[in-house]
């Protein structure tokens, strides 16, 4: 008997986690891009600063509003980071509403400047960064894709016959499927009784052949590992 049989490549979850990568990696960028276009008072060069600038995005460009202007106050006076964006023409309410996802003006310039912007989305934020942070590289100024972290991740979403149970399982059904196709070459069976097999057993119809259905069988393997896990 083999010790490990590969029955589910897992490409649903694999999809959609690669899916989700890419959104995440777009969204960095798209934020990078945002806070690059409305102001040239600073860049993000490393990604200590792009996590300052996620994780609160109207405080990062106020705090270099504040340190752009020598102001000096006295009392209890504050310095307005809204009336020092307009001093230094910077819009700053746009900023703020494309970060966040809300509506921006039609005569919003940086705006048109801006690559891949999610209208009505926000671009990223702290958590689905922080999430995904292992499969992205930051470098030069932008993110790229990890590729050795996403393939290992993609790595665990196949399902294997691995323990004695699971190989017996797939046996069983090799087995099954065999014995069932010897009878439909046997008795020249046509598609009705095929099809009424497979329902009865839960296999596929190849052809005029049935063959196993590795979704049903990795589903019970994962059914029971489950169970196994938390004694039931």
């Amino acid at each position: 008997m083999k010790e490990k049989v590969l029955i589910s490549e897992g490409r649903d979850k694999a999809e959609a986690f690669t899916k989700d990568v890419n959104e995440v990696l777009e969204g960095c960028n798209s934020l990078i891009n945002i806070f690059h276009e409305f102001q040239d008072l600073t860049h993000i060069t490393t990604e200590e600063e792009f996590i300052e600038l996620v994780t609160d995005p109207k405080e990062y460009l106020d705090r270099f509003l504040i340190a752009a202007v020598d102001l000096r106050t006295t009392g209890k006076a504050k310095i307005d980071p809204e009336q020092l964006a307009r001093l230094l023409s910077i819009d700053r309410d746009n900023y703020l509403n494309l970060v966040a996802g809300i509506p921006v003006t039609e005569d919003c310039e940086p705006c048109r400047k801006v690559k891949k912007v999610r209208r009505g989305q926000l671009a990223i934020d702290l958590h689905n960064y922080q999430e995904y942070s292992s499969y992205l590289v930051f470098n030069s100024g932008i993110f790229t894709k990890n590729i050795p972290a996403i393939e290992e991740k993609k790595k665990s979403f196949r399902v294997y016959a691995d323990s004695p149970e699971a190989l017996q399982l797939v046996e069983h059904y090799e087995n099954l499927c065999q014995t069932l196709n010897n009878a439909i070459e046997v008795h020249r069976l046509g598609q009705s009784h095929i099809k009424t097999l497979a329902g009865m057993f839960r296999l596929l119809v190849l052809g005029n052949k049935l063959v196993i259905n590795n979704f049903m069988i990795a589903e019970q393997i994962k059914n029971r590992k489950y169970e196994n896990v938390h004694g039931y």
